[in-house]
């Protein structure tokens, strides 16, 4: 059973705030309460696609997002994009922020979602789906 704190701990959000034209990326660990700068963007996180739950638009997804983290400010210059290496991976990218959900698929006619457009102040969750078929992923956020 974990604690108040260690729950309290594993909550923390990644925050991106713009600095100087740029991006900083912060990180919570496990071994501390503080946050630590992580490596600047294009900022990558692999994983496996899918879970238990299904949604009709974006296929099988996760309980919990794969990804958390806020923004500090407004930013239209942050991309979202999702690959994976395996033969027929045809995944799905569900972004929920402070407005509003969005599922992607299909991208650009390719079977590997991204996404690039307004990104408002606050916090998002991000859910790597599919279709059925567990993939490994890489999820890449850049400028």
């Amino acid at each position: 059973m974990l604690t108040k704190r260690q729950l309290t701990q594993a909550a923390m959000l990644l925050t991106i705030t713009p600095i100087l034209g740029g991006v900083m990326l912060f990180a919570p660990t496990s071994s501390r309460a503080e946050a630590e700068v992580l490596p600047p963007l294009p900022h990558t996180i692999e994983g496996r696609s899918g879970g238990n739950s299904y949604t009709n638009d974006c296929g099988y997804v996760g309980d919990t997002a794969n990804y958390t983290f806020r923004l500090s400010q407004a930013t239209n210059n942050l991309s979202a994009s999702v690959t994976s290496n395996a033969i027929g991976a045809d995944l799905t990218l569900t972004i929920k922020g402070p407005d509003g959900r969005t599922c992607l698929d299909d991208t650009n006619a390719s079977l590997m979602p991204s996404y690039d457009g307004p990104w408002p102040a606050g916090e998002y969750q991000v859910w790597v789906g599919d279709w059925g078929d567990s993939q490994p992923f890489s999820l890449t956020f850049s400028n």
